[in-house]
C-alpha cells in the first residue's frame, strides 16, 4: 500500500505529547505505513526532482517543554499556519 509523506501534529497540551511520542515511535518502526527518509528541506531551499521524502511537523502551541520540534505563540499562528498551507497546496494545483 501507498505510505504516508506528510505529518502535521499541532497540540497544546500533555495529552498532544503523547501523540508527539507515537509519530516519533512510528517514524522508528520500518514497518509502519510512514516512509523512511530524509527530512524535509528547509523552506525556500530547492528539492531535488523525485526524491521521496517524509515531511514532519510537531509543534506546540506556546513556548514551553515538549517533544515538539516546532512551536507557534498562540492559536492564530495556527490559523495562519493552516491558511499558508492551504494556500500553498492550491498554488500547486494550478501550476
Amino acid at each position: 500500500g501507498r505510505k504516508v509523506d506528510f505529518i502535521l501534529a499541532v497540540g497544546d497540551d500533555r495529552s498532544d505529547e503523547e501523540t508527539f511520542i507515537a509519530i516519533e515511535e512510528c517514524i522508528a518502526d520500518p514497518n509502519s505505513a510512514v516512509m523512511r527518509s530524509t527530512a524535509c528541506p528547509l523552506p525556500g531551499t530547492v528539492q531535488a526532482a523525485g526524491h521521496d521524502h517524509l515531511c514532519v511537523y510537531v509543534s506546540t502551541v506556546g513556548q514551553k517543554p515538549s517533544k515538539a520540534d516546532y512551536y507557534l505563540d498562540d492559536p492564530e499562528d495556527v490559523v495562519q499556519l493552516l491558511g499558508v498551507l492551504t494556500n500553498s497546496g492550491a498554488n500547486a494545483a494550478h501550476a
